[in-house]
C-alpha cells in the first residue's frame, strides 16, 4: 500500500511490521463512506497510536467518493491506499476469503469487510457485514493505545478542515469548552443549555441491555464531578453541510485510578441549521494511555451518563473517573 507517513512510496505489510498497527477496510464507495466516518473523527488518535488505515475499494472509487477532502487527508498521515488490489493473492483475494458465503473463488465481495493487525502482524479482530463494523473507539482503548505519553499542554488542532470552515470549527470548540466548564464546575443550568434533546442510540443501547443511567444532577454533584480535570489537543470534524460535527480531546483527570492516566473523549454535535447553536448529542470516553487496557466506556446524553465497566463501579462521574 502507499503510505504518506513513510514517504509516499509503496510498501508491504511486512515492511511496517514492528512499526505500525494496521486496520484495513474493503467495500464499495457507499459502504466505505459510512464506515470511515468514525475513523475520520479519530484520525489524529489513530496516528498517536502509530496506526494506519488501509482502504480497499471494490468498485474503483477514490477518496472523494468516501467523503474525504484534501485538507483532511493531508492533516495527519492516518490513511493509506491499497495498490495492486487485483493481483493474485492481493487485497481483493484476501478479503474475498473472509466472506463466509463466498465459495466460488472469484474475488466476489458483497459486504463491507475489515481486519486489524498488531504491530507484530497478529490479528486482533475482523468482521464482515454491517452488523460487524469495527468500533474504532473501543478498538483504540483495547488494541491501539498511544505509543507516547500524551501532553497536557497540546493546543487545539483545526487542521483537516477547509479555510472557509474554520469559523465553524471554532464554534464547535467553543461549545466543547462550555460543556467541560459546566462539567467541572457542576453548573447544571449550563449543562442543560448545551445538551441536545435527542436521545443518543449509544446510551439507549446500554439501557436496553439492562444498564442504568445516572442523571446529570447526580453526575455534577460535589465529589462526583471531575472538578480539576483538564483537556488538551482538541480537534473537530464537520459533516452534513456543517450541521453535524464531532470533536475529540484527551482528558486529564487528577484522580483517574492510575497516576498519569488519561482518557480519550469524543463528542457528537448537531444543530438544526447553519445559524443555530451547537447542541451535544453524545459524550463518550474511554481510558487511553500507554500500557493501559480500557476498563470501560462512559456514554452520556441528555438523560445523563451510563458506564460500561469491567470492574466494580464507583460513585463518581460515570463510575470511571474521580
Amino acid at each position: 500500500f502507499a503510505d504518506r507517513a513513510v514517504g509516499g512510496s509503496t510498501v508491504s505489510l511486512r515492511v511496517v511490521r514492528g512499526k505500525k498497527r494496521v486496520l484495513a477496510l474493503c467495500g464499495t464507495a457507499s459502504q466505505l463512506k459510512e464506515a470511515l466516518i468514525p475513523f475520520r473523527v479519530l484520525r489524529r488518535r489513530i496516528v498517536q497510536s502509530s496506526s494506519v488505515v488501509v482502504v480497499v475499494s471494490t468498485d474503483g472509487s477514490k477518496k472523494a467518493d468516501w467523503g474525504l477532502n484534501e485538507e483532511e487527508i493531508k492533516s495527519v498521515p492516518w490513511l493509506a491506499e491499497a495498490v495492486d488490489i487485483d493481483a493474485e493473492d492481493g487485497w481483493l483475494s484476501y478479503f474475498s476469503n473472509l466472506q463466509p458465503d463466498n465459495n466460488d473463488n472469484n474475488n466476489s465481495i458483497n459486504k463491507l469487510t475489515w481486519f486489524g493487525l498488531t504491530n507484530n502482524g497478529r490479528s486482533f479482530g475482523s468482521g464482515v457485514g454491517e452488523d460487524n463494523l469495527p468500533r474504532i473507539f473501543e478498538i483504540l482503548g483495547q488494541n491501539l493505545l498511544p505509543v507516547d505519553v500524551l501532553d497536557e499542554d497540546d493546543a487545539a488542532d483545526q487542521s483537516g478542515n477547509d479555510v472557509d470552515s474554520l469559523g465553524v470549527v471554532k464554534e464547535v470548540l467553543d461549545a466543547q469548552k462550555t460543556f467541560y466548564d459546566a462539567l467541572t464546575s457542576g453548573d447544571l443550568g449550563s449543562m442543560q443549555g448545551i445538551l441536545s434533546e435527542e436521545d443518543a442510540e449509544e446510551v439507549t443501547e446500554v439501557l436496553q441491555g439492562g444498564g442504568r443511567v445516572d442523571k446529570w444532577q447526580l453526575c455534577l454533584e460535589e465529589g462526583a464531578r471531575p472538578s480539576d480535570m483538564t483537556i488538551s489537543g482538541s480537534d473537530v470534524l464537520l459533516l452534513s453541510n456543517n450541521k453535524e460535527a464531532y470533536s475529540t480531546t484527551v482528558e486529564f483527570p487528577p484522580n483517574a485510578g492510575i497516576d498519569g492516566a488519561t482518557l480519550l473523549a469524543v463528542q457528537r454535535w448537531k444543530r438544526h441549521d447553519t445559524n443555530g447553536e451547537w447542541k451535544l448529542v453524545l459524550h463518550q470516553t474511554i481510558p487511553w494511555c500507554p500500557g493501559s487496557k480500557a476498563g470501560g466506556t462512559l456514554r452520556c446524553d441528555c438523560r445523563g451518563c451510563t458506564a460500561l465497566t469491567s470492574s466494580r463501579e464507583r460513585r463518581t462521574f460515570g463510575g470511571l473517573i474521580g
